[in-house]
């Protein structure tokens, strides 16, 4: 039976189901970025439906983390509301959400070229109360994107189903670097960070890094994250700033996950 608990301590569970996902560094044979392990805060709500198999927390500041099978549902309430549509042994996941920045909210994705039909996915996601409680809707209207694409949204009802249709199809020019790929970072290196705005010194060793907005136009890179530990951004950086230090032999990119041309 589905089931709902109040965490009365902080802990760590495994989603075992999860495992299938999990990307593995060749080198120690173990897993670089584990899914299936999730800290749960003291406090959080928990929702768990192991013959879905299902999983959701939300913590006490409203933050949620989802997982229906390996659809993986994040929440940041106030800021972000995304999905991603995972498959093992895929780097190309399909990722969209809204985001909020400067009072406007926009559109985030990865990978949905060809995937436009899981929009409607993405709304009966947040109109269920079990994965996402309070839910969430945007205004149908057009929306700016991270890959510089209009989009516009239909959310449905009344017999209108759900559509996410671009305005307008732009050829993009493929990315200055890898759109995903794993990085070695040298002790001591001082980063120029996008997010804080300032020059942060990274602690050293491995991280996936991932292209979150860049130019169609000119190809220009404008925001890489930088994760280790799972999905916890660690620091970003411009593709400039990636060139800087790996020409400086502060950085090395050791394996390229994905890198190839995608209209948005």
């Amino acid at each position: 039976m589905p089931r709902e608990v109040v965490a009365q301590r902080s802990a760590e569970v495994d989603l075992d189901w999860l495992t299938a996902l999990n990307v593995i560094d060749p080198d120690r044979g173990k897993p670089f970025l584990d899914y299936s392990k999730v800290t749960i805060p003291n406090g959080s709500s928990i929702y768990m439906d192991e013959n879905g198999p299902r999983f959701r927390m939300k913590t006490p500041e409203g933050k949620i983390i989802g997982w229906d099978k390996f659809k993986h549902i994040q929440v940041d309430p106030d800021e972000y509301w995304g999905v991603k549509w995972r498959k093992p042994g895929q780097v190309e996941d399909p990722d969209f959400g809204f985001f909020l920045k400067e009072g406007k909210l926009s559109i985030l994705l990865e990978h949905m070229e060809g995937h436009e039909h899981l929009f409607a996915d993405f709304v009966a996601t947040f109109s269920d109360q079990d994965m996402c409680p309070g839910g969430f809707r945007a205004p149908d209207g057009r929306y700016e994107s991270n890959m510089l694409i209009d989009f516009m949204v239909t959310w449905g009802g009344d017999g209108v189903p759900p559509s996410l249709v671009p305005v307008a199809e732009t050829l993009a020019v493929q990315p200055e670097v890898p759109s995903e790929f794993m990085v070695e970072v040298e002790p001591g290196t001082i980063v120029n960070c996008v997010r804080r705005k300032q020059q942060v010194e990274v602690q050293p060793g491995v991280y996936v890094g991932d292209v979150r907005t860049y130019n169609i136009h000119t190809g220009e890179v404008v925001n890489i994250r930088y994760r280790r530990d799972g999905e916890r951004e660690a620091f970003n950086t411009t593709g400039d700033e990636l060139l800087r230090l790996v020409a400086a032999r502060q950085a090395e990119i050791i394996k390229i996950l994905q890198d190839r041309k995608r209209q948005y």
